[in-house]
């Protein structure tokens, strides 16, 4: 064995190349279609990136929740797309301007008109901070309506606050509560302060137009040739005063039942007799101009009622004869007591059943 096969080889030495892959008797190795040269592509514009747009300490314009955002013009990157970012805002849509904030009026008058009680400066924030209101994405603003001036708002207020008093069967004089009034004061500061005497006059007002809208349906009723029928009934409320209601019934020509409150009466008269019923029922029923349109009146047990019916139909005569005689012609169908006294079948079956539960207990 000859020294050189004795000794160790290097590892790190170069190897010899084997005669099998002798470059001069093996043909080029074949290219990779992936890796052969491509041809020249011809020149295309390259597009150009917008660039971004700089950031600002304007208060409408930062934050997490800013009052207006904004983003690139893709058409004209020297502008700026910008719309308000309260949700459901349809008034201040989606507008180009230029990249750079000039001024803050049309912003801050596009939220002192739409979003009232939303803050428009750091000042105005921390007036909110410092009476226990957090600025929140959520801040209370002038109603669902964006499109809601401050006019419009107290209108609503008003409107909203006289149903919440009417409806729970309140106090008018909760209105001006020092803890009803801190409380709303709490929910927006910028809410208005409304005293009873303003709720009162609301509801008045509200009632008369209520009023004139029922006197005008009636009246169109009546025109076509239309009769009503009236409900009756009295009770004791629970601050022992004793009231009256009047109800009336139509059918329109769709053959739909239509029913309204007529009047409620406060019967001050300790002595409920049949004239004085009849009184208030026939005062009800000339407001509206329909005492000579009533054919039917239902009511309960009571004896009095037997008078009234019989005052109503005297009276109800009378100015069926001052009409002429076209509208007598016209309105020939007259409340009688053989056909239009009508006695309320669930008054009957309660007396009936109060009768007969000793006889089974």
């Amino acid at each position: 064995m000859s020294a050189s096969r004795m000794l160790p080889q290097n590892p790190f030495a170069p190897r010899r190349a084997s005669p099998l892959h002798n470059n001069h008797n093996t043909p080029s190795t074949r290219t990779s279609p992936r890796k052969r040269p491509r041809a020249p592509s011809p020149d295309l514009p390259t597009p150009s990136r917008p660039p971004p747009l700089p950031k600002t300490k304007n208060y409408f314009f930062k934050g997490l929740h800013p009052k207006f955002i904004r983003e690139v013009d893709r058409t004209d990157h020297s502008k700026m797309i910008i719309w308000c970012g309260t949700p459901g805002c349809t008034t201040f849509k989606k507008r180009s301007v230029n990249r750079r904030i000039d001024g803050t009026n049309l912003y801050k008058t596009h939220y002192k008109t739409h979003h009232l009680g939303v803050p428009t400066s750091v000042e105005e924030e921390n007036v909110l901070k410092a009476q226990g209101q957090k600025q929140t994405f959520f801040t209370p603003k002038l109603g669902q309506s964006v499109k809601q001036t401050l006019g419009q708002y107290r209108t609503t207020y008003r409107s909203k606050l006289l149903a919440f008093v009417v409806k729970n069967n309140l106090s008018f004089r909760l209105v001006e509560q020092d803890e009803f009034i801190d409380l709303i004061q709490h929910l927006n500061p910028l809410a208005p302060i409304i005293s009873k005497t303003t709720l009162l006059r609301d509801l008045k007002k509200k009632f008369e137009n209520g009023q004139k809208i029922l006197k005008a349906e009636l009246a169109e009723h009546v025109k076509i040739g239309g009769r009503f029928s009236l409900t009756t009934d009295c009770w004791t409320a629970g601050n022992y005063k004793e009231f009256a209601a009047i109800t009336i019934h139509w059918i329109t020509l769709d053959w739909e039942l239509k029913s309204q409150v007529l009047d409620v009466i406060e019967l001050k008269n300790p002595v409920h007799s049949g004239a004085y019923l009849a009184e208030g029922v026939i005062r009800a029923t000339d407001f509206f101009d329909i005492t000579h349109s009533i054919i039917a009146i239902t009511h309960d047990n009571a004896s009095v009622n037997n008078v009234l019916l019989t005052e109503f139909q005297a009276i109800a005569l009378k100015k069926w004869e001052a009409l002429s005689d076209e509208l007598q012609c016209r309105r020939w169908l007259q409340f009688t007591l053989d056909e239009g006294d009508i006695r309320c079948v669930s008054h009957i079956y309660n007396l009936a059943v109060v009768a007969g539960m000793p006889l089974i207990l």
